[in-house]
Order: C-alpha cells, then sequence, then structure tokens
C-alpha cells in the first residue's frame, strides 16, 4: 500500500461508482447501476440503457481494433518489433516483442481494455461536476474532444448502421485450390504445357482484376463510417496511453488511475492483494461473456 499510495488516491471518492463504472455492459437493453444515492432518500445513481446500448456496440469495434493491431504486428519486421520492445532510446535489443501465446491471457488482456474503455465513456456520460466530487476523474480538453466525436458518431448513433457494418468479410488473395495428389507421369507432352502455360496466363489476369477489386474495396471501406470510428476509437487509445504525470504523480493518468480501480474489493471498501486482483471482478455481475 505504501507503494501504490491507493489508500490516499482514492481517499474521499466513492469506490463503488469507481468499480461500477467498469463493469463490462451487456445487450440486455436495461439500464445499469453505479451506485446507491450519496444520502439516504437520494436516487440511485444509474446509466441509461441508450448509453449501455452504445457501449456495447462500442465494444465490438474495440475488440476489431485489436484484431487490426495483431494483425499488424504480424506483419511487422523483426529490427521493428525489437525497437519497439527497447526501453531505451539508443538501444535496440535483441529479441522482439511478440504476443502473448496462451488464449487465456489475451482474453484476460481484451477484457482489462474493454473495462477501461466503458470506465472512461461511463465516467464521461457523468455530469462534470458530479463526476469530480464522486470520482476524481478529470478529463483534459483534447480527451473532452475526443470523447464527444466518438460518442456522437453516426456509427453508434445509428443502431442499424453499427449491427451492419461491424462484420467485415475478409479479404481473399488467393484461391481455394483442391490438391487431391501428386502427377503421376513426369513428362508432360508439348500441346499440355502449351495449354497449361495459357490457363496460367488467364489465372494471372484473373488474380490482377481481384487484386484491383480487393485494393478498391478496402480503399472505399477506409472512408466508411466504421472505419473512421475505428480510426477515432485508436486515437483516444494513444492519447491515453501517452498522458503525461502531472507532478510526477502517476494517478494523475486516467490508466494509471483506472488500474487501481482493478485493486478494489468486491464491495469498493477494501483492496485486494496483489495475487489476487485478477480475479477482483469475478463476481456474477462482471464475469458472464457479453454476446451480440
Amino acid at each position: 500500500m505504501d507503494r501504490t499510495r491507493w489508500v490516499i488516491t482514492y481517499d474521499g471518492v466513492r469506490r463503488d461508482i469507481l468499480r461500477g463504472l467498469a463493469v463490462i455492459p451487456y445487450n440486455n437493453r436495461g439500464g445499469h447501476f453505479l451506485g446507491h444515492g450519496s444520502c439516504d432518500g437520494d436516487p440511485d445513481f444509474l446509466g441509461p440503457p441508450e448509453d449501455e446500448q452504445k457501449l456495447f456496440n462500442l465494444l465490438t469495434a474495440v475488440n476489431r481494433i485489436v484484431d487490426r493491431c495483431e494483425e499488424t504486428m504480424q506483419h511487422t519486421s523483426r529490427p521493428l518489433l525489437c525497437r519497439l520492445r527497447s526501453t531505451k532510446p539508443n538501444i535496440c535489443y535483441p529479441k522482439p516483442f511478440n504476443l502473448v501465446s496462451l488464449k487465456a491471457s489475451e482474453k484476460k488482456y481484451r477484457r482489462y481494455y474493454e473495462q477501461f474503455v466503458v470506465f472512461v465513456f461511463r465516467a464521461f456520460r457523468m455530469p462534470s461536476s458530479v463526476r469530480r466530487r464522486l470520482t476524481g476523474i478529470r478529463f483534459t480538453k483534447r480527451q473532452l474532444e475526443q470523447l464527444q466525436a466518438i460518442w456522437e458518431h453516426e456509427a453508434l448513433e445509428n443502431a442499424g448502421l453499427a449491427r451492419s457494418l461491424w462484420s467485415e468479410p475478409a479479404a481473399r488473395s488467393k484461391r481455394d485450390i483442391d490438391d487431391f495428389g501428386e502427377v503421376e507421369d513426369e513428362e508432360v507432352d508439348d500441346e499440355e504445357e502449351e495449354e497449361e502455360e495459357e490457363e496460367e496466363e488467364e489465372e494471372e489476369e484473373d488474380d490482377d482484376d481481384e487484386e484491383e477489386r480487393r485494393n478498391k474495396r478496402v480503399a472505399e471501406a477506409d472512408d466508411s463510417p466504421t472505419a473512421q470510428l475505428l480510426e477515432l476509437i485508436f486515437q483516444l487509445s494513444m492519447t491515453f496511453s501517452m498522458e503525461r504525470f502531472i507532478d510526477g504523480q502517476p494517478s494523475s493518468s486516467l490508466l494509471v488511475y483506472f488500474s487501481g480501480v482493478l485493486g478494489f474489493s468486491a464491495e469498493g471498501q477494501t483492496f485486494c492483494l496483489l495475487r489476487d486482483i485478477h480475479h477482483v471482478f469475478q463476481d456474477s455481475s462482471i464475469s458472464k461473456d457479453y454476446s451480440s
């Protein structure tokens, strides 16, 4: 506790509400309970049903971003991956950056990312005075502008558009070829060779035409509302990832501030031990897998 300074960082704020902000939404079209009213008789703090539906759609986009990042890394050269893993500006790390090998680890990290996104947007949707008083969360002007642009984007505003555009068919650069066996005769007569050459030329032309059509589809997709939204979310993620500490205090970064919320106990009154942090959100209201 002395090292994390959690007791000081979260002193005077509603830990139950902070914990409620990070709960993964479900496609049940219902509101989300954040916490009880501050005084007896005060209304509870609830996330509106329409906000929860938007957050559910937003998480679909978040996972698309992670998929694209993984695909980019798989096609990145080794020298760049070594540079990416290096912690010093003038020294290249000898081993490249790698993705986690265990599927369970990937699922866990994706879940943390999803929780951070909904944590940020639920806080953004709270009145600023209430947010600062109850949660201690403050956004910069740039962060507010980015959050607003995403929240009002047509790909989230239009429910039908959101449903229809999230599933993007995978582009195929190669045709499916059935291989039933090897050629028994090693020698092929001239006539057959000529026919094969003509067929290969036609196939190459077809491949060129298909490649041109595919590039055109990709270019058109880059201008689609979905592609624009994905780019905005990615930029927002970079903004929070590169947020500078104020007066050297890690808790001044919202990403670091959120990481401490993962250490809250189930009731939000105490903190978990380090070894138990990854189990802290495993209650019945959070551990269910959401599905569209």
